[in-house]
């Protein structure tokens, strides 16, 4: 049978395209040009907010959507959003409650923002220099509960990650998904999924990827709350 010819290649961003020290290689852009001198499209995908992957939007010169948390938002390159998926307004602040009360910060994005109630906090400062912006000060969340995308509840303690992981999932397991993303992607809102009309590659294992790797010491534990699929 003749193969089918490959027309996306659909790439994660942390530990795959760019190294665990979050560079982009030469050679990463190198390849990513041979693909499109192929007339292969290349797209990324990520658990990230969309301004954290704008910086590799003209290195790579990408032309095709590009799926930000997880496929919770979908952007064009100049950052214009597509489509969207967003917690119940009704929802947030209770999922930051349950958050915040087994004593571990919390983050929220919405839109383009990453909001924060302390500067300092756990991680912040490696995030920032993750996805190259920094985070906005918010006396409280009651201003921003509209519109959310996702919630992130960031602690160095295990233990106190996974109860709350527990908790939301008890009490908001028909709207919100939860997870314990530290060994993985962080889960995103999804939409509804369709499928593609023409092949599409994926690369995702450790295996055939050696610049993915376990948690290191300097990642976050996060409990990482989103929409649910309809």
């Amino acid at each position: 049978m003749a193969s089918q010819q490959i027309r996306l290649f659909l790439a994660d961003v942390d530990g795959t395209l760019v190294t665990q020290e979050k560079v982009l290689t030469d050679r990463a852009i190198a390849a990513v040009a041979k693909l499109k001198q192929a007339g292969i499209l290349f797209a990324i995908t990520s658990g990230r907010p969309p301004r954290g992957m704008s910086m590799l939007v003209e290195p790579l010169q990408l032309t095709t959507p590009i799926a930000a948390f997880n496929g919770g938002v979908f952007v064009r390159p100049d950052m214009s959003v597509i489509e969207q998926r967003t917690i119940p307004e009704a929802l947030t602040p209770a999922v930051i409650d349950v958050l915040g009360g087994h004593g571990i910060d919390v983050w929220v994005y919405r839109g383009a923002d990453w909001f924060v109630q302390n500067l300092h906090g756990p991680h912040v400062a490696r995030e920032a220099w993750t996805v190259k912006f920094d985070p906005t000060l918010v006396d409280s969340y009651a201003s921003v509960s509209d519109g959310v995308a996702k919630v992130v509840g960031v602690s160095d303690d295990y233990d106190a990650v996974q109860k709350a992981v527990d908790a939301v999932r008890d009490r908001f397991g028909d709207h919100v998904s939860a997870a314990d993303p530290s060994l993985t992607t962080p889960m995103s809102p999804t939409p509804t999924p369709t499928r593609a009309p023409w092949p599409v590659t994926c690369p995702r294992s450790t295996a055939s990827h050696p610049n993915r790797s376990p948690r290191s010491a300097t990642s976050p534990t996060t409990c990482s709350c989103s929409p649910t699929r309809d």
